[in-house]
């Protein structure tokens, strides 16, 4: 039976609503709990979020993580595009080839910056010296996001201030 195009236009904003949590999901690589409405294609979305995450999906167990061909189109750029993060325990502090200054104050050269309307969140990192390539990519392992390389700055999407702030402490600067 067709739909009606109020009910229709509730159920893809539903949709949409789900996709979006299981891209929050991934990003945190945490469990969640989703409740779905009893229809076929609820019932094909479930399947997708199962295998695609570890959502835990009315209250059952996580499903394991499968391959990139099982996943759905719209998780499929999330997932690589995604970095694996290290943890701040596991990074040995000592001599960098790359060296951080302290602002005029004392303090370290993180900054956040909000732009697009209030819709992008960046952590700039500025003030250093040395090998760009493996601070970037020292970077790029304690955030979990790529980092971008301009003139003078390192700037890394998402808010990552005081991860940065005690990265940069724990290696001396």
């Amino acid at each position: 039976p067709p739909h009606t195009p109020s009910l229709h236009g509730r159920f893809s904003f539903r949709i949409n609503m789900l996709q979006r949590q299981a891209c929050r999901a991934l990003s945190n690589m945490t469990t969640m709990h989703l409740i779905l409405p009893s229809s076929s294609a609820a019932k094909q979305a479930k399947q997708a979020l199962k295998s695609a995450t570890k959502l835990s999906i009315d209250k059952q167990a996580a499903a394991p993580e499968s391959k990139l061909s099982k996943v759905p189109p719209f998780l499929r750029k999330k997932l690589k595009s995604l970095v694996p993060q290290v943890q701040l325990h596991e990074i040995s502090g000592g001599p960098r080839p790359f060296h951080i200054m302290r602002s005029q104050m004392g303090k370290l050269p993180v900054y956040t910056d909000i732009r697009n309307g209030r819709s992008k969140l960046v952590t700039i990192l500025r003030k250093y010296s040395g090998d760009i390539d493996a601070l970037k990519t020292e970077l790029e392992s304690v955030t979990g996001t790529k980092a971008v390389a301009y003139h003078g700055r390192l700037e890394v999407s998402g808010r990552h201030t005081k991860l940065l702030n005690d990265w940069l402490t724990k290696l001396g600067f």
